[in-house]
């Protein structure tokens, strides 16, 4: 369904997604659409008003991603990002063997090969990450599951596909390894968003009240994730 509203001489085009199963509601931004995903009960007034309400907000937004550099290219003096912060990738070439290090603000990527390939470099890169924050994410876990009143098995990262975390039946919280590119407040969500799956599963009014009470600002996460996430997925 495809609606609008209008705004001096402009207007936002939207198109609207109805679930039976959605509680909240959230707009999703792109470069050139807008998609509102709400509880099959919203009337499309109430739809409107949000909108019009969010106006100047998605105005923003559509005109930031228009200016969005592409995400890293993993090249000689680019930028790679990690935990919210852009460190400078400095690549040389190695005496004996392939290797990465973080020093200060610069990945430094030692390569055997004269002409480095961006596959090569990423896989490096994406070690380092997998190797060096697993104490970051226990910390988190250690610190929310206190305040939840769980205790899961563990936390590990992988390489997942369409999700930032899931849970598995043993109780152990894996988190999506692209997500140590986002800031640590974002991390911090997606492990405290598993913690409290283990005291309700779906996401239903109360999961979202429940994860409200130990982050109050939730929302923003993932309004976040929703809309910039993709710039840490390459």
């Amino acid at each position: 369904m495809i609606q609008q509203i209008k705004y001096g001489n402009g207007r936002i085009v939207y198109s609207i997604k109805k679930s039976k199963r959605r509680k909240t509601s959230e707009i999703h931004v792109d470069k050139k659409s807008v998609e509102i995903i709400v509880p099959e009960t919203k009337s499309l007034s109430e739809i409107k008003k949000m909108v019009e309400g969010k106006r100047n907000w998605i105005l923003q937004r559509q005109s930031q991603l228009r200016q969005e550099k592409p995400g890293p290219t993993y090249q000689n003096n680019t930028t790679v990002p990690y935990l919210g912060k852009n460190y400078k990738l400095v690549i040389k070439l190695a005496q004996k063997s392939d290797g990465i290090s973080k020093k200060n603000s610069r990945f430094v990527i030692s390569l055997r090969s004269k002409r480095p390939s961006k596959k090569k470099t990423k896989l490096l890169y994406e070690s380092w990450i997998l190797e060096n924050s697993q104490s970051i994410l226990h910390k988190a876990m250690v610190r929310y599951s206190r305040k939840v009143g769980v205790k899961p098995k563990k936390i590990q990262m992988k390489k997942l596909r369409s999700k930032w975390g899931s849970l598995s039946n043993d109780n152990t919280i894996n988190i999506n390894l692209h997500l140590l590119k986002a800031d640590q407040k974002i991390v911090d969500y997606i492990i405290l968003h598993e913690i409290c799956h283990l005291k309700i599963k779906q996401h239903s009014h109360h999961f979202w009240s429940f994860i409200e009470q130990f982050d109050p600002t939730y929302r923003d996460k993932v309004e976040w994730l929703n809309n910039d996430g993709k710039s840490i997925l390459s």
